[in-house]
């Protein structure tokens, strides 16, 4: 039992550190910096956006396990969404789920 525990252990810290390595990757990302830092809303939704989009469906065919990306604003409203299946960013309302409002209180480096 203990030779399982340890294996299930080893499994999900290794899932968490991947996934903690490949949000610092996408977030240094230069065009995302570009896109974020735009103020200009046209220029960022007509210009930027479709690229972005293509970015982050680059992104999830590299890892297919990420079938859902969102880009959050910093007020915590979801600005960006790439899932998988769909070729479409649709806002949904504009509720902000309770992670992301913890989300939007966290000092660290990485939240994941």
């Amino acid at each position: 039992m203990d030779t399982v525990l340890t294996q299930v252990a080893y499994t999900v810290e290794h899932e968490f550190n991947s996934a903690e390595a490949n949000i610092s990757q996408f977030s240094n990302a230069p065009y995302l910096h570009k896109y974020i830092l735009t103020d200009d809303e046209k220029l960022r939704y007509t210009i930027f956006q479709p690229r972005l989009l293509q970015m982050l469906a680059g992104y999830q065919k590299a890892y297919p396990h990420y079938s859902d990306i969102r880009i959050l604003l910093a007020n915590g409203i979801e600005d960006v969404r790439m899932t998988a299946g769909l070729n479409e960013f649709t806002p949904e309302t504009k509720v902000i789920p309770p992670y992301f409002e913890s989300l939007r209180h966290f000092t660290g480096e990485v939240y994941s």
